[in-house]
């Protein structure tokens, strides 16, 4: 019923106005805006799905509204919510959903984790661990898998909280996008950092009068006024800093503000930036459902409706990057150099629909030191790269007389047809400072099967400080059920063992609480994995019925990668014929560890590989029936 009184209303000002224009362009926009307003649908005629997958551990949830006229290939516009808002309000409020029906696109509504966009701005209410960046990119691969959708038409817009998520998804993930359009919302100081790397066109609505995203900027929190996010991007599409501007006509002249429309053309790749000035305008959608708008948000504008400009905006606009080659995944190892020297393995996955040809490359830099090197990737097979032209790139390469420090490994490809550069949004680490071990531990048996472990740290290093230590620890033993607890080290000095500096313990869950336990310990800095340790012991307790393995069982060699040797262990489920044999990547024999009969039981052995090149190798295991394999990686 709201619905229906607004479109009435909205048509009797229309009407009214038409009478009062005097120009041609002026009655013609009224009747374009009048044709909208009669012709859109309800979001029941409609189709609404809901939907979700898991994103970085967390289940992310998103809404997808398709059109009457749905089918493959079309456009499609990624809404953003604003700041405590959900779906439902969002739609009830932006009445967008009506205006898409009509004019045939599909909309798309991710929604934040605590309904808030972590903008990479610092404020209290920013979610500084939610890579939402990531989760948009994900999102429009599983709407593509889904849906079919159009991907060179694919557009984003937002209000308040979500048009500042706009615009760090144009800085950082424009290549995806043929154009945006954040309403209400300026960029945050550490946008300074951002580095677009193609232009990309831009709409952007704001009122004056906004009391929560300052048209002048100047509040407690971190934004910048209008003025400068604006000159952020004429500089970003390098465009001609003489604007147009018209005043537009006041249609509503009983909402107590009217709109400058200021356009920045002669941009790159026309690349063009509009502004929709609202005089006197507040923290709002214009032409959005009043009985909907934000609380406290100020002056709501009739004079256009957000929805018919931002898509006669969109529409405009085709993706010139939808096939350009880019970094998708990158694995860097070691995590830990000797500082005497050693190599570094780099391999990344490279998505390139149209095989465009491309050049790809890593640079290396000291967080501290004043240390930069650079490493080409190939894609021939011959450099760690598994399979020629297979979109796998690699290289090895030998870095000596490294200070202690921790070291930056930055992906980037660059697309030879596109002209641009992608730099990979995931950098990678490793660092010479240590290594750090395990020291000594203590553990207490608080019941029959659960017992409490806490040790020290030291870091053997001669000059570089660890910060901010923590460490996990891990089993394969499956007499172990669980492990729960973080320990918290701060930082350690060279030459020095630190204390649990909070005292915090892990807690391990046994089956029957017996036999020689070990752990893995994953040691980390400053959230980065770099240092491993075992931790071995033996529990005495009540006894088990039967120490015979229930399975047959070839575990992960440990450590992996090695340097020269490693330790393998598999389980026996019967007496019988046991073989372990090592092939190299060619699936040559390279030597027999094992060949004979064995009682049940677990059994451990080491492989001395000092004679052998560095790579990938494969060890077999076969026992009666059972035969498995697994891949371990040698590095020197």
């Amino acid at each position: 019923m709201n619905n229906i009184i607004n479109k009435i209303k909205w048509i009797v000002i229309l009407v009214t106005n038409m009478k009062k224009t005097k120009t041609i362009k002026s009655t013609i926009q009224c009747i374009l805006i009048l044709i909208v307003l009669i012709f859109s649908q309800n979001i029941s005629n409609a189709q609404t799905e809901s939907s979700s997958f898991e994103f970085g551990g967390i289940n992310r949830k998103y809404s997808v509204f398709l059109p009457q006229n749905y089918q493959a290939n079309m456009p499609v516009v990624i809404c953003l919510h604003g700041l405590g808002q959900d779906v439902a309000n969002f739609i009830g409020y932006t009445r967008i959903n009506e205006f898409a029906d009509s004019a045939g696109f599909i909309l798309v509504f991710p929604i934040g984790i605590g309904k808030g966009w972590n903008t990479g701005a610092v404020d209290s209410r920013a979610l500084p661990n939610s890579d939402d960046v990531g989760f948009i990119s994900d999102l429009i691969d599983t709407l593509n898998a889904h849906y079919n959708i159009d991907m060179a038409r694919i557009y984003c817009t937002g209000i308040s909280n979500g048009a500042q998520m706009t615009q760090r998804i144009a800085a950082e993930l424009g290549y995806r996008f043929a154009a945006v359009a954040p309403v209400a919302g300026t960029l945050p100081d550490r946008a300074v950092n951002w580095n677009p790397i193609y232009p990309l066109p831009i709409l952007y609505i704001h009122g004056t009068k906004d009391p929560y995203a300052l048209y002048n900027g100047g509040s407690n929190w971190d934004y910048w006024s209008v003025e400068k996010t604006l000159n952020f991007w004429i500089q970003n599409n390098n465009c001609s800093l003489t604007a147009e501007s018209i005043l537009l006509p006041d249609i509503d002249t009983l909402d107590n503000s009217t709109v400058e429309k200021i356009s920045y053309k002669d941009c790159s790749n026309n690349s063009d930036i509009i502004h929709y000035k609202i005089i006197n305008g507040g923290h709002q959608w214009p032409g959005a459902n009043a009985s909907f708008v934000y609380w406290g948000g100020g002056v709501l504008n009739n004079d256009i409706n957000a929805n018919v400009e931002i898509w006669n905006f969109f529409k405009n606009y085709e993706n010139p990057l939808v096939d350009m080659a880019r970094v998708k995944t990158v694995e860097v190892f070691p995590e830990f150099m000797n500082t005497k020297g050693d190599t570094i393995f780099v391999k990344a996955r490279i998505t390139n629909p149209e095989n465009h040809p491309v050049s790809v490359y890593a640079k290396i830099k000291g967080a501290v030191v004043s240390f930069s090197d650079s490493l080409q990737l190939y894609d021939d097979g011959l450099h760690f790269d598994e399979n020629p032209n297979d979109n796998i790139w690699g290289n090895t390469k030998l870095l000596s007389g490294l200070e202690e420090d921790k070291y930056v490994v930055n992906l980037y490809t660059h697309d030879l047809s596109d002209s641009v550069i992608h730099k990979h949004r995931f950098p990678k680490y490793f660092t010479n400072i240590g290594p750090l071990v395990v020291d000594n531990f203590e553990i207490t048996q608080l019941d029959t099967n659960v017992f409490e472990i806490e040790y020290e740290l030291r870091n053997d290093g001669l000059t570089g400080e660890a910060k901010s230590v923590t460490a996990e620890v891990f089993t394969t033993d499956t007499n172990v059920t669980s492990i729960t607890g973080t320990l918290n080290f701060r930082n350690i000095l060279p030459g020095q063992v630190s204390t649990n500096a909070t005292h915090s313990t892990h807690k391990i869950y046994t089956k029957n609480g017996l036999g020689s336990m070990e752990f893995i310990v994953h040691i980390f800095s400053s959230g980065h994995f770099f240092w491993s340790d075992t931790l071995a012991f033996t529990v005495t307790g009540i006894e088990n019925e039967t120490n015979q393995p229930i399975e047959y069982e070839l575990k992960q060699n440990y450590p992996n990668p090695f340097n020269p040797t490693t330790k393998i262990n598999f389980a026996i489920q019967q007496k019988g014929y046991v073989t372990l044999k090592v092939y190299n990547i060619l699936g040559k024999e390279i030597v027999t560890l094992y060949s004979g009969e064995k009682p049940a039981g677990t059994y451990e052995l080491t492989w001395d590989a000092a004679n052998l090149p560095s790579g990938v190798y494969f060890y077999q295991l076969l026992a009666g029936s059972f035969v498995e394999t697994k891949k371990m990686l040698l590095m020197k």
